[in-house]
């Protein structure tokens, strides 16, 4: 499940702004079938400027499956209990939009290749040629791979 937050303004009509990904059954096997009322951060993983979240949405997503019943919220009741709290704490959190301070951690996605078997060995021109390369792609971030020709 990808929730994606595009521009609306007329000059730069739906340009991305950012997106955030859910595993499905990871919703589904979560307390009541939900994720409710959870700040995400939105990341633009296509664009080389934007690093990091790019703006916070707060959001409900609930999946059924056949004989499943929905939850059904007080959101008034919450919302009120929210800014109670936080106006009791002296803090504004339940007014601002703003997301929660998020860790970010460091982590390496290493893929090896360690060979390609029966690829076609001719060029589109019918010349026996190939110059093919491997591509991965997580996140939402194609990488081309460094390859070196080897010619058996």
């Amino acid at each position: 499940i990808t929730v994606a937050c595009h521009d609306a303004e007329r000059i730069r009509f739906n340009q991305l702004i950012g997106t955030y990904s859910f595993d499905f059954l990871g919703v589904y096997l979560s307390e009541n079938h939900e994720i409710y009322r959870q700040w995400i951060g939105v990341i633009d993983n296509k664009s080389k400027k934007d690093k990091g979240p790019q703006g916070w949405i707060k959001l409900s997503i609930t999946l059924l499956g056949p004989g499943d019943r929905q939850k059904v919220h007080n959101i008034e009741e919450e919302i009120d209990k929210e800014l109670k709290d936080d106006f009791e704490a002296g803090q504004i959190g339940g007014m601002v939009l703003s997301g929660p301070t998020m860790k970010q951690e460091l982590n390496f996605l290493v893929v090896t290749i360690f060979r390609g078997e029966d690829l076609p060995n001719y060029s589109s021109m019918g010349t026996p040629s190939i110059k093919a390369y491997v591509r991965v792609d997580f996140a939402a971030n194609p990488k081309t791979a460094r390859t070196r020709a080897v010619s058996v």
